[in-house]
């Protein structure tokens, strides 16, 4: 409570999962509670057990009824953190550490003392039957209520490690005295000579416990190192992202408000030119660090709703939608995003349909007599419509419709569950492709197996440029290779009249060429590049150009409308 105290109450209300006051008073009544409870104890302990506990049913039942009535946020910032405590909500849908704990890694962490710890819990249960020591019934029900805990979420097994300790020294204890005996009292006159007789008499016993003892520290140094230089790395920030947020907060450095400033939470209103940085979730605290901007969401999961649906949009109106409601100038976007957290991201839009619109999975036998199915993956059209994959993979250009294939197969049960095995796969050209999605039978899939070969044609984002692109680069199946990191700027840019395609070539900061081109809409184009007075190492090399007159004309850095300026 001091330490607490001294730290000072950041957070008004009475919210659990922040810190509040209620952190202070919990431990205020806890020590409460310990007085309340052996008041009871001693003043009934003559009487009747069942009066004891129908005493304490009533006081604390009154006690909740009279929180209840007059601080009701009390009591439903406890139900809610106890909901989220275990599991409940959205939150545990896309956080690893969040799901059952895998009892293989319980082995990994602990070694020896994992199976030593379990012969220490049936010792301490061996104690209790023989002694009837009302001390040891606290000490079993802590152990069963935090392993409990531990094995259904892993995020709590940081409680289990003291409990696999304790239990390891009850049974290196027995297991020292089962070898050598009880240590005996030395009445040896000196102390030095008292302990070498200790360790003379004891040595067996300390030869086979200190044995053990090196053996699970050898194996957990492996483990930690392992960790150490394997996988922290794997989750911590990497040098192609601070490279990246370290550009991004040099170029925004003159926009930024005051990081060290304090702020009234009463009075304080956002400026009008207040921007977020939009990324998925994980990368939040970095943005935030790196950048002193705001990001549009963090680990903390604020806004995730959105972010999610901006990522997803399959039109540039839906997207600008929410990156209006974000108050968004740039997005990042990594191949982490599309490759890995993709199935996650989709996860947190509110309506989620029984069929993945994304992707289709499904089983291939190495040949008719293999019993062995190998799973492989292929992209439904909507995909290819999602803002992530037109920002990360098209750099927001217009894709026309590429090569993709019908599945045809067959609903095989494998354990108990359904799952489709290919009979025959096809390549469709363009023309192809149009028939079977408009006359798609039963058992058949088009997809495409390539990131770049949309099934139907993909239009550009007209309200994005790429501005940055980081070193690093990953291949995708299909031999597929992009950058790892995008930045883009949202801006509203410059509108011509025009029918037709338009095209310009840009090269990026990494000397990557591509071609951003762009289809006509209601007699417009919508241009987000300058090709003159470029503020950016992503930069036009020519001018634009409609493909169909072959006519050209440049646009300029200052025609370019900004959303925050």
């Amino acid at each position: 409570m001091i330490l607490f105290f001294i730290n000072g109450v950041n957070v008004s209300g009475y919210s659990f999962s922040q810190y509040t006051v209620i952190h202070l008073l919990i431990p205020l009544v806890i020590i409460l509670e310990s007085f309340i409870l052996f008041f009871f104890s001693y003043s009934l302990k003559k009487q009747n057990p069942f009066i004891y506990m129908g005493i304490l049913l009533g006081f604390f039942g009154f006690l909740s009824v009279l929180i209840a009535t007059f601080a009701p946020t009390i009591i439903d910032s406890f139900i809610s953190i106890l909901y989220a405590f275990f599991g409940g909500g959205g939150t545990s849908i896309t956080i690893q550490e969040m799901q059952s704990f895998n009892p293989i890694l319980l082995i990994k962490n602990f070694n020896f003392a994992a199976i030593f710890g379990i012969f220490g819990f049936f010792l301490v249960i061996y104690q209790f039957h023989r002694f009837k020591n009302p001390v040891l019934v606290g000490v079993i029900v802590w152990i069963v209520v935090y392993s409990g805990l531990s094995l259904m979420i892993a995020r709590y097994f940081y409680y289990e490690g003291e409990i696999i300790v304790i239990l390891t020294a009850v049974f290196l204890i027995v297991l020292f005295d089962k070898v050598q005996g009880k240590i005996s009292s030395s009445s040896t006159k000196s102390k030095e000579q008292s302990i070498m007789n200790i360790l003379s008499r004891n040595k067996n016993g300390i030869l086979v416990i200190g044995t053990l003892i090196l053996i699970i520290t050898g194996l957990s140094i492996t483990s930690a190192m392992q960790v150490a230089i394997t996988e922290t790395p794997k989750q911590s920030i990497n040098d192609e992202w601070i490279l990246s947020l370290q550009w991004l907060a040099k170029l925004s450095s003159n926009e930024n408000m005051d990081y060290y400033a304090t702020f009234s939470k009463e009075t304080y209103k956002y400026p009008s030119n207040v921007y977020t940085i939009l990324s998925w979730w994980g990368s939040g605290h970095w943005i935030l660090a790196f950048t002193h901007n705001i990001p549009a969401t963090s680990p903390f999961q604020d806004n995730i709703v959105p972010v999610a649906m901006f990522l997803l949009s399959e039109s540039d109106v839906q997207a600008e939608k929410y990156a209006s409601e974000l108050h968004s100038k740039f997005i990042i976007t990594t191949n982490k995003d599309l490759f890995d957290s993709f199935p996650m991201i989709q996860k947190w839009l509110p309506d989620t349909p029984d069929i993945d619109p994304y992707y289709f999975v499904f089983y291939n036998r190495a040949n008719e007599n293999s019993q062995i199915l190998a799973p492989m993956l292929g992209m439904r059209p909507s995909f290819f419509n999602t803002t992530l994959v037109k920002l990360h993979v098209n750099d927001g250009s217009f894709i026309p419709a590429n090569t993709s294939v019908v599945v045809s197969y067959r609903i095989t049960t494998i354990e108990n569950q359904e799952v489709p095995v290919m009979k025959n796969l096809l390549p469709l050209n363009q023309s192809q492709t149009q028939v079977f999605l408009s006359q798609k039978q039963q058992n058949q899939e088009v997809i495409s197996l390539k990131y770049t070969s949309p099934i139907t044609d993909t239009p550009a984002l007209k309200n994005y440029r790429l501005i940055y692109e980081s070193n690093g680069t990953r291949t995708f199946p299909g031999d597929v290779t992009l950058n790892n990191i995008k930045i883009f700027e949202r801006v509203k840019g410059y509108t011509i009249p025009g029918t037709g395609t338009i095209e310009v070539p840009i090269v990026t900061n990494q000397g990557r060429h591509f071609t951003y081109r762009q289809q006509s809409e209601n007699g417009t184009f919508t241009l987000p590049y300058a090709t003159t007075n470029s503020p950016y190492d992503v930069r036009a090399t020519g001018p634009y150009r409609i493909i169909e007159t072959n006519k050209t004309f440049d646009v300029d850095e200052s025609q370019i409308e900004k959303y925050y300026t």
